[in-house]
């Protein structure tokens, strides 16, 4: 299925957030090709200055680097280092497969290994913050209350700021390692930034 930002009905199987692990560097999250250059979106963060993401404009003869944000249309907006600003048709942006992978997910289960429900990713689990979601109560039942707020949200944002969100999210949870009160901190923040979002509806 193509990953297309303008895509609706994502169904990408879940287990692959598990699988996925945007590591500190920048990672691709979305391209556009504007007929001369090859824009690449980043996950990794601008410098706090500058704001945004970072991205990157590809021909055979340079690079370009830039921040991007999303504006209130939806479209992802470049603030080129040579001071221009390009906003890019949400219709053009096409996310990359992992990040399209990201974006469904959250389906509770009960493995026989478990007492407790738990998200069906954690069958992949690997990554410190994932290994310990999936082995703690109270932190797997947090996840588990994110599954609606975040089903809600996003069919309020088109699907490049919902991979942008959860590739926000997922970073910051992997910096928590494996601290319990880091991962309880950002998931609280999480479900409000969610409730802030449907309110504003």
């Amino acid at each position: 299925m193509a990953a297309t930002a303008s895509m609706r009905g994502l169904a990408v199987a879940c287990v692959l957030w598990a699988g996925l692990t945007p590591s500190s560097r920048a990672d691709a999250l979305a391209t556009f090709d504007d007929g001369a250059r090859r824009i690449v979106l980043m996950t990794q963060r601008c410098a706090a200055a500058a704001g945004g993401q970072q991205a990157q404009a590809r021909s055979q003869a340079d690079r370009l680097d830039g921040c991007w944000t999303v504006n209130a249309r939806g479209n992802p907006v470049v603030r080129w280092r040579d001071g221009r600003i390009q906003e890019l048709p949400e219709s053009g942006v096409r996310l990359t497969p992992a990040y399209t992978a990201l974006l469904d997910g959250f389906s509770a289960t009960r493995p026989s290994d478990a007492g407790f429900p738990r998200a069906r990713w954690c069958e992949n689990a690997r990554l410190p913050h994932e290994r310990l979601v999936c082995h703690d109560p109270e932190l797997a039942a947090a996840d588990l209350a994110l599954a609606p707020l975040w089903q809600s949200y996003r069919r309020t944002v088109k699907p490049v700021e919902q991979a942008r969100v959860r590739s926000d999210y997922f970073r910051r949870l992997k910096a928590c390692g494996a601290r319990k009160a880091c991962i309880a901190k950002e998931q609280s923040a999480q479900e409000r930034f969610y409730r802030r979002g449907l309110r504003s509806e």
